[in-house]
């Protein structure tokens, strides 16, 4: 919250969240905290103020990683758009890659579910109006 106070930035997201699991006994927890690290520091390079957790709670070890939304050295917001999550995904599996660790080739991309969030804080998403001129328009013909 300083770094947003700093730079006149409290509105918004506070901060950004993603993870990065491991295949079951394929990792220590030191091997996979330094993936992590590493991974986290590919994508948003020294800008950010980032926290990288490993997590032992499951059958699989994983990290979390957590992003301030506002860079400490320049100000600028970090948007998060989706391509952002496609490119740690592809700096996460580099990154497994080059330690030897298995990447899922192919794997479905899961963005969430964005419209429930919108739909959450009151407003209406791009997708529902969208949904609604085209019922409006079929109603029409």
């Amino acid at each position: 919250m300083t770094t947003k106070r700093r730079f006149g930035k409290l509105g918004g997201n506070v901060a950004y969240h993603g993870y990065q699991s491991f295949q079951a006994g394929e990792v220590t927890p030191e091997e996979a905290h330094q993936i992590g690290i590493e991974t986290a520091k590919r994508m948003w390079g020294d800008d950010y103020e980032i926290v990288v957790t490993t997590h032992l709670n499951t059958a699989n070890i994983h990290n979390h990683i957590v992003v301030n939304s506002v860079s400490f050295r320049t100000g600028r917001k970090f948007e998060n758009h989706i391509s952002d999550h496609y490119k740690l995904r592809e700096i996460s599996d580099e990154v497994c890659r080059e330690h030897g660790k298995t990447v899922l080739e192919n794997a479905p991309f899961y963005g969430g579910d964005k419209a429930y969030w919108v739909r959450k804080s009151g407003r209406v998403p791009h997708k529902d109006m969208l949904r609604h001129d085209v019922d409006e328009a079929l109603a029409c013909v």
